[in-house]
């Protein structure tokens, strides 16, 4: 047996793994998903309130946790586990909103924190700016959207970000976009770096990984070949 060939296809598998390893960890900030609009007072009964999310084509938000907060107190007051993988709805942009139960968001101040793991990506507001007192935003003060819902804005209306990431600005209530792009909103255009349709981008980690192994496989088919 070749030692020399032996050795070099473990360092292509080991390649492999570590890469692997190293950008399937890759942690979610700011720049790759927000919160994009806000429903929280519906006229009579609150149903069909939602908060969506935006952000780069083929994100996944499995990882990701809205986290509730009360302003009055600045305690956590719930939770919504995120699913999904953002499509191309826009320009290399994705948008997915997600349904809260009945009377789910409070109808005066308060917080939403979008979190990943312990790391909180953006701690937002409305109706007044607290401080949480708990939870992974514990000792973090909520940024104010400066625009608020009453029960007799009309059903359908909603509040919505109108820049990228954390830059720009609310506005509302108006006209529902859930599922696409604001009233308004400018997005920097990243269509020629995301496919054309809502294909999920593959996992960088995988790709590379598969990759390396590919690479180790040849070298071990260049060795038994006679």
């Amino acid at each position: 047996m070749n030692t020399a060939v032996t050795r070099t296809a473990k360092l292509c598998l080991l390649f492999a793994l570590a890469t692997s390893t190293s950008y399937s960890l890759k942690a979610l900030t700011i720049n790759d998903v927000w919160i994009n609009e806000i429903n929280y007072d519906e006229p009579g009964t609150d149903t069909g309130e939602f908060v969506e999310i935006a952000g780069i084509a083929g994100t996944d938000l499995s990882s990701l946790t809205l986290v509730e907060y009360n302003g009055n107190g600045g305690g956590t007051n719930g939770s919504l586990s995120l699913t999904g993988i953002l499509g191309n709805t826009h320009a290399g942009y994705g948008f997915l909103s997600f349904l809260f139960p009945t009377n789910g968001l409070q109808n005066d101040d308060e917080g939403l924190a979008l979190v990943e793991g312990s790391t909180v990506i953006q701690f937002l507001s409305y109706e007044g700016s607290f401080q949480a007192t708990n939870g992974p935003a514990n000792g973090q003060t909520s940024a104010d959207i400066g625009v608020s819902e009453t029960n007799s804005t009309p059903a359908g209306f909603t509040l919505q970000f109108l820049g990228h990431a954390d830059n720009g600005s609310w506005t509302g209530p108006i006209a529902s976009t859930s599922g696409s792009i604001n009233t308004g909103q400018v997005l920097p255009d990243l269509s020629a770096n995301n496919p054309s349709d809502s294909t999920p981008v593959p996992n960088s980690g995988a790709t590379l990984g598969l990759l390396g192994l590919g690479l180790a496989a040849i070298v071990t088919l260049k060795r038994r070949k006679p």
